[in-house]
């Protein structure tokens, strides 16, 4: 058994292969952390905005401030045709 200067073998004997499970134990933390702190919460706010009147509330809104939403939009377009 050949050995190079790091201390590793040439012929791949000291090399194990690859767990399947190894990149979703990495990816569990973060994904955890994204559950609970980021989709929960917004599937609750989902819930809650449509529990009383459904989408009423939300025709409600887009009526009642109509020509706020509508300038908020003229705005971001010319902003974004100034950056570009």
């Amino acid at each position: 058994m050949a050995r190079t200067g790091g201390g590793t073998t040439t012929s791949g004997e000291g090399l194990r292969p690859p767990r399947v499970s190894t990149p979703w134990l990495l990816l569990a933390p973060g994904l955890a952390w994204l559950t609970f702190f980021f989709i929960l919460p917004l599937f609750e706010l989902g819930r809650v905005s449509l529990h009383d009147g459904g989408l009423s509330n939300y025709r409600n809104v887009f009526s009642d401030n109509s020509a706020v939403i509508t300038r908020t939009f003229v705005y971001a377009l010319v902003a974004t045709i100034l950056a570009i």
